[in-house]
């Protein structure tokens, strides 16, 4: 067969140059901090430090150079990348019969109570644990007091140099698995969490999300700082989410993520976090990432690809008659200003460039509709969330992205009188099942959860009024059963303001493989319990995810 190797077919090299970047930036380090440990140990320099650094380039080099042009020949092959035309507008049957199953859409078509976000993509990162690592340990393990991770403490660490190095990559990877998904040159909002921090700190959760960005090579995925905050859980970022996709109706996809680990309490100052110590230590709170994409087929069916254009994916920001192009510099025009003005009002407190709030962005949009032409099929209308219609590969992009789930509205469950005052035990049991029964019925109809991930971290007594509400419960789960109830707080530690996602992430997961639903129970400081469920999408979806994503989806963007 011949492959012509066109223009058109070549990919964008922006994103390679970055992964170059932050590879050699990587090496760089984890040389460096080699070299370091060997001057400590002899007394003098590495004498291959150079030499090393030197050699590293080169495969890295090579490495990415053979990817870049795998690609080439790939979309050459396939007949990608042809010349930029208008399509028709698409029937209502091509637009929703191939991207939407008789089952996903019954999901997607439920409201209120019922209604469902999907899970696209999921970034998992607990002490050197990726993925679905953490979660097929756990079932190995096969024990409901004791944690996977290691008892030894230079596991974590010999250094404060090499914690904060294992921190970073957690955030980067964790980022780049469940980011790495979102269609790029389209603002993706994102809703962050981080640990408390301390009495007059002005760091903010959201100053991560450029840092981790960059970490995880996104260089051609944009974000909006949509909604942030420094907590003891991320559990009330799902109402948020929820809440953001209820009053904009034209929003395709949103993240939601929160990072937590010491290195990061001791940046942030956070109360009760003990001084930093030169040597291997045990930490109190593990290193913890974890991120969610979620979408809405249906909007992208309704709204973008009836109105998609065909252009070539080989892009630049010279290439100003299409419409993505001047999104994509207008964007990073006014990222720009905002963070000038960001450094302006922090007074001498400033911390990097932050992203940019998702109400600046909007409220600039004029002046970007100004701009475009808005050329193509049907009668596209411009909104604050998708400012400009798609191009062709961002739409096979968003459709590529596997399906991994549905995630359900959260039951929101108050555990106090009106003063505030924790109800008695007997009151609070009550109340749970009144609150599992109505997360129960968030469900698609027929599906029952199978297993329940919950953490016992903040009060171990706090098993006691959930265990006793299940007690009987219709869907026959034990929270004492090694297969049905899962302690993250013992099985894994204490994962801080991460555990609600890193729970959503494990449900996920354990779904996906070992099939069935799951309910996650989150015990937050005001007083209130929250139950969100997570369902599994079917078999057909599974075929289709391996098509575009392999046999293992949450693998796909793991170094091989």
């Amino acid at each position: 067969m011949n492959v012509s190797l066109s223009p058109l077919s070549r990919p964008r090299l922006r994103g390679y140059v970055l992964i170059f970047i932050a590879l050699a930036l990587a090496w760089t380090a984890v040389t460096l901090v080699r070299s370091y440990h060997y001057w400590e140990n002899t007394g003098i320099e590495d004498p291959h430090m150079g030499s090393t650094i030197r050699n590293g380039f080169l495969v890295i080099v090579g490495l990415v150079a053979a990817a870049y042009a795998g690609q080439w020949i790939w979309r050459a092959s396939h007949g990608e990348g042809r010349a930029a035309t208008v399509q028709p507008v698409a029937t209502a049957a091509e637009v929703a019969t191939p991207q939407t199953n008789s089952e996903s859409a019954k999901i997607l078509a439920g409201t209120g109570a019922k209604y469902a976000l999907e899970i696209r993509a999921v970034g998992l990162a607990v002490t050197g644990r990726h993925q679905d690592t953490i979660w097929k340990q756990i079932v190995a393990k096969s024990n409901n007091y004791e944690t996977v991770l290691s008892s030894d403490p230079k596991d974590y660490g010999e250094n404060p140099d090499e914690r904060r190095i294992f921190a970073e990559v957690a955030a980067g990877a964790s980022f780049k698995y469940a980011a790495g998904e979102a269609v790029d040159h389209w603002p993706v909002p994102v809703i962050i969490y981080g640990p408390p921090k301390g009495a007059g700190s002005h760091y903010r959760a959201a100053y991560e999300i450029s840092d981790v960005r960059q970490k995880a090579g996104l260089g051609v995925t944009q974000f909006l700082w949509l909604d942030d905050a420094n907590a003891s859980s991320a559990a009330p970022a799902i109402d948020k989410l929820f809440k953001f996709f209820d009053e904009h109706p034209d929003v395709p996809a949103a993240l939601v993520m929160s990072q937590d680990s010491m290195v990061n309490r001791w940046g942030l100052n956070t109360p009760g976090a003990p001084k930093e110590p030169q040597g291997a230590f045990i930490p109190p709170v593990v290193d913890s990432m974890s991120a969610l994409l979620v979408a809405r087929t249906d909007r992208v069916n309704k709204l973008v690809r009836p109105y998609q254009i065909d252009m070539p994916g080989d892009i630049d920001n010279t290439k100003t008659q299409y419409d993505v192009v001047k999104l994509w510099n207008f964007y990073w025009k006014e990222d720009s200003a905002f963070s000038e003005q960001v450094e302006t009002e922090a007074g001498g407190h400033f911390y990097g460039p932050p992203t940019m709030r998702s109400d600046w962005w909007i409220s600039k949009l004029p002046e970007l509709w100004k701009e475009v032409t808005n050329k193509g099929p049907g009668e596209f209308k411009s909104s604050p969330y998708l400012p400009v219609r798609w191009a062709n590969w961002q739409v096979e992009e968003f459709d590529e992205a596997p399906l991994l789930g549905y995630l359900h509205r959260p039951v929101d469950i108050k555990l106090t009188d009106d003063n505030g005052k924790l109800l008695k035990r007997a009151e609070q049991v009550k109340q749970l099942q009144e609150g599992w029964k109505q997360a129960v019925a968030t469900l698609p109809d027929g599906a029952k959860p199978t297993r329940v991930f919950y953490d016992t971290t903040r009060d171990r007594e706090w098993t006691i009024p959930l265990t006793q509400a299940l007690h009987g419960n219709t869907e026959g789960i034990d929270l004492g059963n090694v297969k049905e109830g899962y302690d993250v707080g013992r099985r894994i530690g204490n994962t801080g303001v991460s555990s609600a996602l890193v729970q959503l992430s494990l449900a996920t997961i354990a779904n996906y493989e070992d099939g069935g639903s799951s309910a996650t129970v989150n015990l937050m400081d005001d007083g209130r319990a929250s139950i969100v469920m997570v369902s599994p999408p079917d078999e057909a979806t599974k075929a289709k995810n391996s098509e575009h994503r392999g046999q293992n989806p949450f693998r796909y963007r793991m170094p091989h």
